[in-house]
């Protein structure tokens, strides 16, 4: 009950997993619990429902768990506006880029920093949201209309501290839009706090570009170099950024007996206690 609220008058859910330490197969035995318990409080699965967040960050989730968890995400028609899926090991792109296609411009924040992307899989994702389309029209950037003057606003997409050569993924996401004959500016990769999921405070006098991508050129150095520091555009190490949501999973994998009291005790609400071996993580650096 703990890990889910749903709203029966508004048909609106809250899910809320971060720091689990769910694996996949975690995820199979963790969708068919949700699915029968959402039809019970939701008195079946014949309307839509309305998914506020869905919170799955801090977990040790790779593609295979990814996927299943969308493919029950869409069985159970929920629509959703946050996915955040930051500090897992997702390698692969694809399943995501469906998703965000047929999200149809619901979604409006999609957390993913601090995983094992490439620009490969980047690109995947970026083209998907600046090729959806909904009745004819592109869904990004989004329209705004819970203000007093509709405005729009790129998709929030976290990127940061994956293995993105980010000057590649620009360039590519260049040539892909010009040939979608998209006129608009791709992304946003501004470091500052002024821009924000609602808001892009560096294209706000002409049109906002599709995609939010803070903090892009933080990413993690590739395969290879020096366990745990990452470069930016320029090369050095980061400065430390604004906020501190996102972190960077610990690896190798936590100790076995955390993971096996993590999967038994989801549905009974009993989060997981964290052990010593976290807390040299709980201070790191990247935003939501």
């Amino acid at each position: 009950q703990q890990c889910m609220k749903f709203q029966a008058q508004a048909r609106s859910l809250r899910i809320s997993m971060s720091g689990w330490s769910m694996e996949d197969e975690d995820m199979e035995r963790w969708c068919a619990w949700f699915k029968e318990r959402l039809e019970w409080e939701a008195d079946g699965l014949g309307q839509e429902i309305a998914g506020k967040e869905v919170d799955f960050s801090d977990n040790h989730l790779t593609g295979k768990g990814v996927s299943r968890l969308l493919r029950t995400l869409k069985a159970c028609r929920i629509t959703v506006a946050v996915l955040k899926l930051h500090k897992n090991w997702l390698q692969e792109g694809a399943a995501l880029a469906e998703f965000v296609t047929n999200c149809r411009g619901g979604l409006r924040e999609l957390h993913l920093s601090h995983n094992e992307l490439d620009e490969v899989g980047a690109e995947e994702i970026c083209v998907a949201a600046a090729n959806s389309k909904q009745s004819g029209r592109f869904c990004y950037p989004h329209t705004i209309t819970d203000e007093e003057a509709p405005y729009k606003a790129p998709l929030w997409l976290r990127l940061e501290q994956n293995y993105i050569d980010h000057v590649r993924l620009q360039e590519r996401l260049e040539a892909r839009c010009q040939k979608s004959r998209r006129n608009t500016q791709v992304f946003c990769s501004v470091k500052s706090n002024g821009c924000t999921p609602r808001y892009c405070s560096v294209y706000y006098n002409s049109d906002p570009p599709v995609l939010h991508l803070k903090y892009l050129g933080n990413q993690k150095k590739p395969r290879g170099s020096r366990e745990g520091q990452s470069t930016t555009a320029d090369g050095n190490e980061p400065a430390p950024e604004p906020e501190a949501e996102e972190q960077q999973p610990p690896s190798p994998r936590r100790q076995s007996a955390q993971a096996a009291e993590a999967s038994s005790s989801w549905a009974s609400g009993a989060k997981p206690s964290k052990q010593p071996s976290d807390a040299k993580h709980s201070g790191g650096s990247s935003g939501s």
